[in-house]
C-alpha cells in the first residue's frame, strides 16, 4: 500500500496540491493509480485544495492528530524550520504518510514541495 502524505499552506489550490502529488509520484517512479489514499494533519481537514484532489483522484482521506504525527517525527527526514516551530514536526507530509502506513512502513520519498503544498509517499507491504 502506498500513501501520499500532504502538507499545505492555508488556501492552497487544488492545482498546487495535485502538482505536489504528481511530483512525488514521479520521484518515486510510481503511478498515481498506485496511491491508496491521502493523509494529512487534522487541522487541514477543511482545506479545499486537498479535498478537491482527493475527489478528483477518487481517493479517500485520512487525517491524523498532532500527537500521532509527532510520534513519527524521528522517522521524518525533512526539517522545515517553519513546520518545526508551528507543529513540532519536521514535515507534515512525511509524518502523515508514515503515520498512515504504521511502524512497519517506510518513506518512499522525502517531501516534494512547491510554493503552496508538499507531498511525501510512504509504503508498507499489503497484509
Amino acid at each position: 500500500m502506498i500513501v501520499a502524505g500532504i502538507g499545505c499552506r492555508r488556501g492552497a489550490t487544488a492545482e498546487a496540491v495535485l502538482d505536489a502529488v504528481k511530483t512525488a509520484a514521479e520521484g518515486a517512479r510510481t503511478a498515481l493509480a498506485d496511491i491508496g489514499f491521502l493523509a494529512s494533519v487534522e487541522d487541514k481537514s477543511d482545506e479545499l485544495g486537498i479535498l478537491t484532489v482527493a475527489h478528483e483522484l477518487g481517493l479517500s482521506l485520512r487525517f491524523y492528530d498532532l500527537e500521532s504525527l509527532r510520534a513519527e517525527n524521528r522517522r521524518v527526514v525533512t526539517r522545515s524550520p517553519v513546520t518545526l516551530a508551528r507543529y513540532g514536526i519536521g514535515s507534515i507530509a512525511e509524518a502523515a504518510a508514515l503515520a498512515a502506513v504504521g511502524p512497519h512502513g517506510q518513506l518512499m520519498t522525502a517531501r516534494f514541495m512547491n510554493d503552496q503544498a508538499a507531498c511525501a509517499l510512504a509504503w508498507k507491504e499489503d497484509e
